[in-house]
């Protein structure tokens, strides 16, 4: 399922809002596309395996969703800055994965709405642009709590 496209990693000399952007994308259409043609049984054996979990579950976490979700953790950290304690670290790294998931685990309700979520891969990137602007806003908000020297160089610089 991961090995048709590279997961995005951050490097030392990434720009991490970039990395952000590019792993969100990436995510997004991992997602959304585990059910196209190449890889129709995806999504009806991760749904079952939710519902009634055996031991592939324990496979898919080990060596797909726990190698996501630490790369993400990282992605999240470098853009946050400063010193988050790790539940805060946590919270925002599953709040990113919960932004990236929810149009698929909302399909029907968002088709039924109106929105349908995006299909195809152009489309599936510009949805993903614009909820990685909204994250990151969010992370930088983040930033100011972590980064008490931010915080006061900001308010100095508002005066």
């Amino acid at each position: 399922m991961i090995a048709a496209e590279p997961m995005p990693r951050l490097g030392d000399r990434d720009e991490p809002r970039v990395v952000f952007t590019d792993f969100v994308a990436w995510f997004m259409r991992l997602v959304l596309l585990e059910s196209s043609d190449e890889q129709p049984w995806t999504g009806c054996l991760l749904a079952h395996e939710t519902v009634e979990p055996t031991d592939a579950l324990d496979l898919f976490v080990k060596f797909c969703a726990g190698p996501i979700r630490t790369e993400l953790r990282r992605i999240v950290r470098a853009n946050v800055g400063g010193r988050p304690s790790a539940k805060t670290l946590d919270d925002l790294t599953n709040g990113v994965i919960a932004l990236c998931v929810n149009p698929k685990h909302s399909y029907e309700v968002l088709t039924r709405l109106g929105f349908p979520p995006p299909t195809s891969r152009a489309a599936i990137n510009r949805m993903a642009r614009t909820l990685a602007r909204f994250a990151l806003a969010g992370l930088d908000g983040f930033q100011e709590e972590v980064n008490p020297k931010r915080r006061a160089a900001a308010n100095r610089g508002s005066r």
